[in-house]
């Protein structure tokens, strides 16, 4: 039988003593908002705890991050892997139950959140690719899919900007099995909510094609189930619940400020067991309780084994749809099959902007992959992103296409695309001009956090965006994506470069900025990147080669005759094959990316007129580089090569490492100028022979010191 009050106060207590055995944390989401949490998990969440990853569950995402405490203690006792142990280990090192929740769907946690608004996003995410599961699989015979997507907010998470960009798109597209659980306890770190938030939130949300519900005492059980309940029967639009509650509710610090952040301390949670009357011992789970959540497992587990019953019955009625559903989930057989088809490493040879390649890959990437889906904050035609023949996801039926517009919304679509790629099944990729990636950038850092291969397609890097002047040219966002730690920045010249940067995402658990020219970069110099290499034992020989090379994040492009020369090692007698190729002392290194790859050859061109052994190495992703092993490293940038220049239209921080003490590093390191971009190229010093004055003076100076 369940006693309501005892599980409730069994929530609430398991949270607090988590939070004042680590003397750290967040009290009073947690007895304000226990209520809806319970209800939610055990009336309404599909779910199953010893299965935690059945891909028909229901989602739940705490945007509201500090409350994590009390995430933790539901998890517990609804039988998910925290125990009772790792509850008393919050907040402590190397523990499963972390400040905030970080991603770990085996414990139930279906995001990394914090940062308040980005879970409102994330589950905005989640209901979007639900809804494209659901359009593209079910049929009047038999559904598939079927799951909701839930969320628990507070007043911080609705003042984001990112909350209102997500949930007027989410109001847009009607994603109706969307329900936002809204905590609304009128306080906040400094103080009530007036003092900021007058605004009438039922109102806003309404007008943003909400259904508003209101619960106006959130201690009411029985209120909140009705209230989602009702949610669920909606099919039009999503849902906002208004739960007025308490921060804080029972102990000294109730509805204060005092309640949001600091441990209540053992003479407040003396006084909270008072007001509740609960005299179990922390950490411990009631007998009743407990056998109350015993019994949930098992309903559970048969909501499961009826789930299962209803995919056979799919799987007996549409054969072939439910084998294209499986084939959404093998993310390595979808890359074998790209790897093996020659059509995708082709291209016409002729000169391009990169975001042109990048159009050509993500079209061919879209009749390789049924799952690629993704879209542009209002910007498609310019970056070149749109996918022929594969739909609006806005147009009727809402949600079978795969091109998503996300309107003028870069914040909200980068966390959106995280709750895409969360829901799991999905290639998703998203674009937009390179310089607003600043308003994207927490989002892409919890895709690197979470280990999210998220596309992030950034076109008009550097001073080629020409006349739009300094306020739409990128030159220090290339070094601020470098920084991030498991985000894989490329920057291709060629079309090769660029399939292998979305070929790279895909097979990896790393998102990926792949950062792209407005401006055409004329190739047809060097090849279009189909380059010899003399004496090398990495001689670019022919197509699979180079794309096994390019894979690498940095190879060789081009080399002068003689740059690797035969040498005898010491204490050895004269045998041929105890010959090494090692790089002449007085050689040159350039390093570029991007659209500086055919200046640096022009450059390198230049040193071989003065009898100088170059190589050009092309390193259009640094992070990928780095994992190679020392030897690659080392063949590619051999230590005894002192003199090097690296060239990027771009901060200059990224390359020192490269170039070292001696070297020369040509970057940017101010803010650009309105002009057109070959004007503004030559005016920063982006031209063959201002690079070859200055790398010749450095060159000199290192031979000389070298003699």
């Amino acid at each position: 039988m369940e006693n309501v009050q005892l599980n409730v106060n069994a929530l609430r207590f398991l949270g607090l003593d988590q939070i004042e055995k680590a003397k750290s944390g967040h009290p009073g989401i947690v007895l304000g908002a226990a209520p809806m949490l319970y209800t939610l998990y055990t009336r309404h969440m599909r779910h199953n705890p010893k299965n935690p990853h059945y891909a028909g569950r229901d989602r739940f995402v705490l945007s509201a991050g500090h409350g994590s405490a009390l995430l933790y203690a539901m998890l517990h006792l609804c039988g998910y892997n925290i125990t009772k142990e790792d509850l008393k280990q919050f907040r402590s090192l190397a523990s499963k139950t972390e400040g905030h929740p970080k991603l770990n769907v085996g414990l139930g946690i279906e995001a990394s959140t914090g940062a308040l608004g980005q879970g409102f996003a994330n589950a905005v995410g989640m209901a979007l690719a639900s809804k494209h599961f659901a359009t593209n699989f079910n049929t009047a015979e038999a559904t598939l899919i079927d799951n909701y997507t839930y969320c628990l907010v507070g007043d911080g998470c609705l003042m984001e900007g990112i909350a209102y960009e997500a949930a007027s798109l989410a109001g847009s597209l009607g994603l109706c099995k969307l329900i936002v659980l809204y905590d609304s306890n009128d306080m906040t770190i400094e103080g009530r909510t007036e003092i900021t938030y007058k605004e009438d939130v039922a109102a806003t949300y309404r007008g943003m094609h909400w259904n508003v519900l209101e619960v106006a005492d959130g201690r009411c059980v029985e209120s909140i189930d009705a209230a989602i309940t009702l949610a669920k029967s909606g099919d039009t639009k999503p849902t906002l619940i208004i739960v007025k509650t308490k921060l804080g509710y029972g102990s000294p610090a109730s509805d204060t400020p005092g309640a949001h952040g600091s441990p209540l301390g053992a003479d407040g949670i003396t006084d909270t067991r008072k007001y509740f009357k609960y005299s179990h011992p922390p950490f411990e789970t009631p007998p009743q309780t407990a056998t109350f959540f015993k019994q949930k497992m098992g309903e559970w587990a048969k909501w499961e084994e009826e789930h299962k019953r209803q995919v056979r019955e799919y799987k007996r009625k549409q054969p072939e749809l439910y084998d294209k559903y499986l084939a959404f989930f093998d993310s390595k057989k979808a890359v074998q099959k790209v790897m093996a088809e020659s059509d995708f490493w082709a291209d016409d040879g002729k000169p391009k902007a990169s975001r042109e390649y990048s159009g050509l890959v993500l079209n061919k990437l879209n009749k390789l992959l049924p799952n690629l889906i993704g879209g542009s904050a209002d910007l498609g035609p310019s970056c070149k992103s749109y996918l022929s023949g594969a739909g609006d996801y806005h147009v009727n039926p809402v949600g079978k296409g795969k091109n998503i517009a996300f309107g003028i919304r870069e914040h909200a679509k980068a966390a959106i695309l995280n709750g895409l790629a969360l829901y799991g099944g999905l290639n998703v990729f998203g674009s937009t001009f390179f310089v607003f990636s600043d308003y994207m950038k927490y989002a892409m850092r919890m895709s690197a956090l979470m280990e999210l291969p998220v596309m992030y397609v950034l076109t008009h890097d550097s001073i080629g965006v020409g006349e739009d002047g300094a306020t739409h040219q990128p030159v220090e966002q290339l070094i601020g994506l470098r920084a991030i730690p498991n985000m894989h920045v490329w920057r291709p010249f060629s079309y090769k470069e660029t399939a292998a940067a979305y070929i790279s995402t895909i097979a990896s658990k790393s998102p990926s900025s792949i950062v792209l020219s407005r401006q055409t970069i004329d190739n047809s110099e060097i090849g279009n990147s189909e380059f010899k290499v003399s004496n090398s034992e990495f001689r670019i020989q022919n197509s699979e080669l180079l794309q096994e090379n390019i894979l690498k994040g940095g190879y060789v492009l081009y080399e002068s005759e003689g740059f690797l020369q035969a040498q005898q090692p010491d204490n050895t007698t004269s045998n041929a094959n105890n010959l090494s190729l090692t790089a002449d002392r007085s050689s040159l290194i350039i390093i570029a990316t991007g659209s500086e790859i055919p200046l640096a050859y022009e450059v390198a061109k230049k040193f071989e007129a003065q009898n100088a052994k170059v190589r050009l190495v092309s390193m259009p992703c640094v992070e990928v580089f780095e994992a190679q092993s020392a030897k690659y490293k080392e063949s590619i940038l051999p230590a005894g090569v002192r003199a090097r220049v690296a060239v990027e239209a771009a901060s200059s921080y990224s390359w020192h490492k490269y170039v070292g003490l001696d070297g020369l590093v040509i970057g940017i390191d101010s803010f650009g100028l309105s002009a057109p971009a070959d004007k503004l190229f030559k005016v920063f010093g982006f031209s063959a022979d201002s690079i070859f004055e200055k790398a010749l003076k450095m060159y000199k100076a290192i031979i000389k010191q070298s003699k």
